[in-house]
């Protein structure tokens, strides 16, 4: 447990995950352990890298055609109720965004729920940059697209970005037609894994842990049943729900 931790990178939740595995049978133990062995963990020391690194993969898929680039955060409300981590990551893909662009010859602009009337002008020589930290059913980036294409931008030049992203939100993103950029990619954890043979059985058996901790009908599977194994600086309520909710049995090792 303790090797498995630290390649993670998640030793200060050792604690609270001993008191979850606790809480469970042999086999429950097993598939936590083997879930916890697939997730996808980004700390908040990370962004910054991993900022610069998507700001690298826009520049090289612009064509010749873009002559302006305009960054936002990922927003699926707008007005937004909260901040988002979209805005976070924005500022810092920024700098380095900014200068391989106007090294590039073309113009760089940031906005956030607000875009300028000139660029919506020139929406179709201009790059549209939406980012997020984690994407997970596609249904709040999906949203966030349509309100672009409503506005006259057409998809082919909307790119949205993310650290990590599911398989099932990039299908709903291809489907708008529009560049997705993820730099790790998640399928199912139970349904899609390639690890766990009898499949309904580990279903029934996560079913029985969330109604043990009382975990709400929205969240079974984790938001929209996106069934992910993502840790980013706060857990996505896509991840299996046992990880992260508070309930009346054991209370959440990862913190949203």
């Amino acid at each position: 447990m303790g090797e498995l931790l630290e390649s993670l990178g998640i030793q200060d939740s050792g604690d609270a995950l001993i008191s979850l595995l606790s809480h469970q049978d042999s086999e429950g133990r097993q598939l936590l352990f083997s879930l916890l062995s697939r997730f996808d963990v980004c700390q908040f020391g990370q962004y910054q890298n991993k900022a610069h690194e998507v700001a690298d993969i826009v520049m090289e898929r612009l064509p010749p055609s873009i002559g302006n680039v305009l960054l936002l955060p990922l927003l699926g409300d707008v007005p937004a109720r909260k901040s988002k981590s979209g805005d976070a990551i924005s500022w810092l893909m920024s700098r380095r965004l900014r200068a391989n662009v106007e090294a590039s010859g073309r113009q760089f602009a940031m906005a956030s729920e607000h875009i300028p009337d000139a660029l919506l002008g020139r929406a179709a020589s201009t790059a549209f940059v939406m980012v997020d930290d984690f994407i997970g059913s596609g249904k709040t980036a999906r949203k966030a697209v349509d309100r672009l294409v409503g506005l006259g931008v057409p998809g082919a030049n909307i790119y949205v970005c993310s650290f990590v992203g599911m398989v099932r939100g990039e299908t709903v993103l291809r489907e708008a037609g529009v560049n997705c950029i993820m730099l790790s990619k998640q399928a199912r954890g139970i349904s899609d894994a390639i690890n766990i043979d009898d499949k309904a059985a580990a279903l029934e058996m996560m079913a029985r842990m969330e109604e043990r901790n009382g975990v709400r009908d929205g969240f079974r599977l984790g938001y929209e049943q996106s069934e992910s194994l993502a840790l980013m600086c706060f857990c996505p309520n896509n991840t299996f729900p046992v990880f992260w909710w508070d309930g009346p049995v054991w209370n959440g090792a990862f913190s949203r």
